[in-house]
């Protein structure tokens, strides 16, 4: 699989802060989601989930909350991933700026992540270190010694970050930030580097305590614990390290405007590329993936477009690859169709997004009768059987669950709800249509650039399409 295949597949853009190495312990989650769970809120109102599992040598935790890249300063851009950064460089009972990694790097992994709308840590240890992690996790965040050395240390790491990442997909997501609405918190550099932050200064510092003050909370937090005990020793444990840590969450975001403004769609948007690669993004603004409908219908469009892909022999010619990303946040929804062309695809991008809206029209059809759900729901069934990921993986995908929906049943996939509402359909059918499109289109030929990226100084294009 490629690099640009493999990040699409995230929601927009993941920024990881790699603190350790180390032991690969897949699973198939067919199995692990079998296990006993408990879901409960501590008086301090943080969310916890447990999932118990006595034949696992393998423990993990995942807290995530909602703090991310459009939180920013306006001044500051990427200031929410340095704090990331610093949180790990020193704690109050782990004062050394190496005690974090010192510890997990020999016994398991951690990591952790600034995404659009939250904020993530996690880690994956055997289930004899579990309680002094857990600890240490919540020393980390509660208790951060956010010292200048740390803060000054963190500003290099994310330049450092923002350089080694400086590949072919950023480069197009910076051209794709250029063409959004530049109120939405998606059109924020969320990286960060020596030209959006600038050197250290106190002000500066103010404003990362300042940052850290606001959100890191119980209340704004959700936990989910794997590990061997029994849900009842979990418990007593998770209660142990967290519960009498207060909140004091008074803060609530603003809801995020539209994504998209009326003149940014129906545009193709030209981007060269140095590779020799050459692909087409559809993208549609959606509703945010909050409720398991609004979760499932887009799976059902992935499982649908790829269905119709491979039984389509027209495709071969122009077509070599074809996936469907989930992107946005608990705010907005983006569903990106990312196709890799042939060079006759290449020259007629037209043609293709032609065949892919002939799909979509097929799809607001179809979707709507049971049947067509029932089969859809059998195909997402038989992928997800043979699904394998790291524990520490699939329980962060379950606390970012927790924070972006409305459920208490994460550790399953909630495939097939029953008697999904038309109206529902019909809220999500209306934006797969042209009128709602932008098309991003990775070529070598050449066109006459009307638009420069910030940071990576990508030129664009962008016109109507035909």
């Amino acid at each position: 699989m490629n690099v640009k295949v493999m990040v699409t597949t995230l929601i927009f853009l993941l920024f990881y802060t790699t603190v350790t190495e180390a032991k690969v312990v897949k699973v198939r989650l067919s199995e692990v989601t079998k296990q006993n769970s408990k879901y409960f809120i501590l008086n301090n109102k943080l969310r916890v989930y447990l999932i118990s599992d006595p034949d696992s040598d393998i423990s993990s935790a995942s807290v995530s909350m909602i703090l991310g890249q459009g939180d920013t300063p306006d001044e500051l851009p990427g200031l929410p991933h340095v704090l990331e950064h610093t949180l790990f460089l020193g704690t109050k009972h782990y004062p050394q700026m190496t005690d974090w990694s010192d510890f997990f790097k020999p016994k398991g992994w951690s990591n952790g992540s600034t995404r659009s709308d939250i904020s993530r840590y996690h880690f994956q240890i055997g289930s004899s270190h579990f309680q002094e992690g857990l600890k240490r996790l919540h020393d980390l965040l509660f208790n951060p010694l956010l010292r200048e050395k740390g803060f000054r240390q963190a500003l290099e790491e994310v330049e450092n970050e923002y350089q080694n990442k400086n590949n072919e997909w950023r480069k197009l997501l910076s051209v794709m930030r250029e063409n959004v609405n530049p109120e939405h918190p998606l059109a924020v550099f969320g990286t960060g580097n020596n030209d959006s932050l600038g050197q250290y200064t106190n002000v500066m510092h103010k404003e990362l305590m300042a940052l850290y003050h606001r959100y890191y909370h119980p209340e704004n937090m959700a936990l989910v614990v794997y590990h061997s005990a029994s849900l009842k020793e979990i418990e007593e444990h998770v209660r142990l390290v967290f519960a009498e840590t207060p909140t004091q969450y008074t803060y609530e975001r603003r809801p995020a405007p539209a994504l998209l403004l009326k003149e940014q769609t129906e545009n193709i948007i030209k981007v060269s590329t140095d590779s020799a690669k050459f692909s087409l993004d559809l993208r549609f603004e959606i509703p945010a993936r909050t409720t398991n409908v609004d979760a499932i219908l887009p799976e059902y469009l992935s499982e649908y477009l790829r269905e119709s892909i491979k039984n389509n022999s027209n495709y071969e010619v122009l077509v070599t690859h074809a996936s469907l990303a989930f992107q946005g946040d608990m705010y907005t929804g983006l569903a990106d169709i990312y196709l890799e062309l042939t060079p006759k695809g290449n020259e007629q991008p037209e043609l293709v997004i032609n065949l892919i809206n002939n799909i979509l029209k097929e799809f607001r059809h179809d979707i709507k009768h049971s049947e067509i759900q029932n089969k859809l729901c059998l195909g997402l069934k038989a992928h997800q059987k043979g699904r394998v990921q790291e524990i520490g993986d699939w329980l962060s995908d379950i606390s970012d669950q927790m924070i972006r929906r409305k459920s208490i049943t994460y550790s399953d996939i909630e495939y097939c709800p029953a008697g999904i509402p038309a109206k529902s359909i019909e809220k999500f059918i209306r934006y797969l249509t042209r009128e709602n499109m932008q098309v991003f289109h990775v070529t070598d030929k050449e066109f006459n650039a009307n638009g420069v990226s910030k940071f990576y100084n990508v030129p664009f294009s962008s016109q109507k399409l035909k």
